[in-house]
C-alpha cells in the first residue's frame, strides 16, 4: 500500500522517484564540478558505474560525459575568467 500511495502522491513508484532524485543530483554535480563520473556516481548512491551510466543515458538522453561537455558551468566560467584576466593585462 505504501507503493500505491506513494505513486498516487508523486506519479512515480518509490524506486523511480529515488532514481530521478539521484540523477538530478548527478546532473547538478556534472554542471558545477570537475569531479570524475565515477566519483559522482558514488556520491549519488551508485557503486556500479555501468548501471549509473545506463540509467543516466536513459533518463537524460546523453551519456554523463556528453552532458558535462554541453552543460558544465565550471568550464564556461573558467573561460570567462581567462578572458577577464586577458583584458586586465
Amino acid at each position: 500500500t505504501f507503493k500505491r500511495r506513494f505513486k498516487l502522491a508523486t506519479g512515480w513508484p518509490p524506486t523511480t522517484y529515488v532514481q530521478k532524485v539521484r540523477i538530478s543530483e548527478a546532473r547538478m554535480l556534472l554542471e558545477t564540478t570537475n569531479l570524475g563520473v565515477e566519483l559522482i556516481s558514488e556520491a549519488v548512491g551508485y557503486t556500479d558505474i555501468g548501471f549509473f551510466r545506463a540509467l543516466f543515458k536513459k533518463q537524460v538522453g546523453l551519456k554523463p560525459a556528453e552532458y558535462r561537455d554541453q552543460f558544465n558551468l565550471f568550464k564556461e566560467r573558467a573561460g570567462e575568467l581567462d578572458d577577464e584576466i586577458g583584458l586586465a593585462i
